[in-house]
């Protein structure tokens, strides 16, 4: 049976987000070093985020740090569900669906455009 996205979970978000932005190994997102050492766990959210220390520069991070992830109230999961909704739904009904204010939600999306670019 196939898993609704949906029901994914903050845990997978965050797995997930690790595979894609390290697939080549951890690097320090500040000076780009691959020199880095685990540094304890970030669990304010509820999930536990791996924390790390890059040796080069001393600055710590997360998979999270330099994205448009970092600083958000709104969970992964919420994000990746509205990635895959924008295709073909408005960013009012997506707001509505995920309970989230749909200026914030616009505001975050156009963040992560203005990014890309």
């Amino acid at each position: 049976m196939q898993k609704s996205i949906f029901d994914i979970t903050e845990k997978e978000c965050v797995e997930m987000l690790e595979k894609a932005r390290w697939k080549n190994g951890i690097f320090c997102p500040y000076c780009k070093s691959y020199e880095v050492v685990k540094n304890g766990t970030d669990d304010s959210t509820g999930i536990k985020v791996q924390r790390y220390l890059c040796k080069h520069c001393k600055n710590t991070f997360n998979v999270k740090t330099k994205t448009i992830f970092e600083n958000t109230k709104i969970p992964l999961r919420k994000w990746f569900i509205m990635f895959i909704l924008l295709d073909k739904n408005s960013i009012l009904s997506i707001s509505k669906l995920l309970n989230i204010s749909g200026s914030k939600g616009k505001i975050n999306l156009d963040r992560q455009t203005r990014k890309k670019c």
